[in-house]
């Protein structure tokens, strides 16, 4: 029909790990974008609404640096600690993530980084380690913080339920009755989702 237009489909943001995978290091600016669930390279294109306060995740990071708990590769002439301060992506920094209950970026930065040998330095994930992050790259992939989950309006599913939905029939990982339910339970029991 004359004068209709066709719907666009909203941008999405989300992180491309795949890209990010690359790089044997990250600005702490990057991490904390990916911590929100959006690709540092499309920072620039969010909309107003949809921009975020990184100040939190950003001191975290500056106080690991100055604690040595991750580790740099320059500090840019003896500079102290800030968003464009690059730190190595390793087992120091994943240990570091999970700790902070940051497991949706630990699983999309943490695949095999080949040895001097050529054998890969990355150790078997854990079965309720994938499923709890699974939970968390879904909740991401739906745009909630999995610290502030939306309480489910009267007669309609909630977060937990919709996200139970589409993974019980994506992945293996769900295959039991109550497996979903208990890997939910074990994020909230760690403070990773409220």
């Amino acid at each position: 029909m004359q004068g209709e237009t066709t719907p666009v489909a909203p941008r999405d943001f989300s992180v491309r790990y795949e890209y990010w995978r690359q790089f044997d290091s990250l600005t702490i600016g990057d991490i904390a974008w990916m911590r929100h669930g959006i690709d540092p390279r499309l920072e620039d294109e969010l909309p107003d609404w949809a921009n975020s306060d990184l100040s939190h995740e950003i001191e975290m990071l500056v106080a690991a640096v100055h604690a040595g708990t991750v580790e740099v590769t320059d500090l840019l002439g003896g500079a102290g600690p800030k968003v464009s301060t690059r730190v190595k992506r390793n087992a120091r920094l994943f240990d570091w993530l999970r700790e902070k209950g940051w497991n949706t970026v630990v699983v999309g930065l943490d695949v095999p980084m080949p040895s001097q040998s050529g054998a890969s330095t990355r150790a078997p994930v854990s079965r309720h380690a994938a499923q709890e992050a699974a939970i968390l790259a879904e909740l991401a992939r739906q745009g909630h913080d999995p610290l502030v989950l939306p309480i489910a309006a009267p007669g309609k599913p909630g977060v937990k339920a919709l996200v139970k939905k589409t993974l019980s029939g994506s992945t293996g990982l769900f295959a039991g009755a109550t497996v979903f339910d208990k890997a939910w339970e074990r994020l909230r029991a760690s403070g990773a989702i409220n």
